[in-house]
């Protein structure tokens, strides 16, 4: 079943979008701050870091449902603006722990949408056959979760410049709602239903991150990459931008683009999450 939401455009991140993620990270760094004192985060002991951060993504995907008379599909495209409207809850942290070379690094995602204006513009079966419905009422709804944690070790480090290699592993989690109206019945589908799926996905990831700083300036290019396979045939993400660094930590604002496909007939088919990322990190 292909549907398209009449609240969620196929459009990507918007120059509005962009403009305004910018403009909040010019006032961060233009805010007056005491200058980071020298310190040492390989010297043996233990180092923690905090970084809340609001990731203005854009999204697309298609999901696998299950309906009386077999399987369909739904194609969901959103731009950032679109998800901001339908987030009822959500929740996007990064944690570090150090110890010398080594470290531990951890990713949480959680949010969860629904969009009470979906509007089913087409329904596709078997064979391609397509219905044109006169929609009533629909909601659709989205729990979703992606959990990142790898191990890492330095690889290079001088001054602020660092380069670390890890492995790790990558959890997504999803539980797709459909609920619909039609005016009349369809060949393809009751006149009215509700459908609702989940997916639990684990991969094994390996990749580098790390950063390169300007010397004798607290401005500096953060960088990320990892690939994996598992429960998914691929997943890939990556990330970069620039940082400022303060005495208490660093803001930071980058663009991040998170790839899944798990491949096969499951509840996720594809998905695909990307838009600039504004973060504050605090160390301690």
């Amino acid at each position: 079943m292909g549907e398209s939401c009449g609240g969620m455009s196929p459009k990507s991140v918007t120059t509005r979008e962009l403009a305004a993620a910018f403009y909040l990270f010019i006032l961060l760094v233009l805010t007056p701050q005491p200058a980071r004192g020298e310190e040492n985060p390989y010297d043996g002991a233990w180092h923690f870091s905090l970084t809340p951060y609001l990731w203005l993504s854009a999204f697309s995907g298609t999901f696998h449902i299950d309906t009386p008379s077999g399987g369909r599909t739904i194609d969901v495209h959103a731009s950032a603006g679109d998800i901001l409207k339908s987030l009822k809850f959500g929740v996007m942290a990064m944690g570090e722990a150090r110890h010398g070379e080594w470290s531990v690094f951890t990713d949480i995602i959680y949010a969860r949408l629904s969009d009470d204006k979906t509007d089913v513009r087409s329904v596709t079966g078997p064979g391609g056959q397509i219905e044109i419905p006169v929609t009533v009422a629909a909601k659709a709804g989205l729990k979703e979760g992606i959990w990142t944690i790898v191990g890492a070790y330095s690889l290079y480090h001088e001054e602020r410049s660092a380069l670390d290699g890890f492995v790790g592993t990558r959890y997504f989690g999803a539980k797709v709602s459909v609920e619909w109206q039609f005016a009349g019945p369809l060949m393809l589908l009751p006149q009215s239903g509700r459908n609702e799926r989940d997916a639990h996905i684990w991969d094994a990831i390996v990749g580098f991150k790390g950063r390169y700083a300007f010397g004798g300036t607290p401005w500096s290019i953060p960088y990320y990459a990892d690939i994996g396979t598992g429960g998914s045939e691929l997943t890939w993400q990556a990330m970069a931008g620039i940082d400022y660094a303060y005495s208490w930590g660093d803001v930071s604002l980058m663009y991040r683009y998170l790839d899944f496909r798990p491949g096969g007939v499951k509840v996720v088919e594809n998905l695909a999450l990307h838009g600039p990322a504004l973060g504050v990190k605090f160390t301690f």
